[in-house]
């Protein structure tokens, strides 16, 4: 069976991110990627508290991909943006 993963980019979506994470909670895997929000965003993520959630800051996912062209080469593959 195929799994779905599913990658969110935010900044500053406090007001905005329940409303998009409800839509796809059924994914087997989010992935968010947050470029330094400066509002409440990643406590709203956090307290949600669902195992399937991921958060990584924008910084460090990339400095992560171009060191391994292997993952590169996954999201290309995997995901649809």
């Amino acid at each position: 069976m195929s799994k779905l993963s599913v990658i969110i980019l935010t900044k500053n979506e406090e007001r905005n991110i329940l409303d998009c994470l409800e839509t796809i909670i059924s994914a087997d895997e989010i992935i968010i990627v947050d470029d330094y929000s400066e509002d409440r965003t990643l406590e709203v993520i956090k307290n949600l508290k669902k195992r399937n959630i991921k958060v990584f800051k924008k910084v460090v996912v990339f400095m992560f991909l171009s060191c391994n062209m292997k993952i590169q080469i996954y999201l290309k593959m995997q995901f649809f943006f």
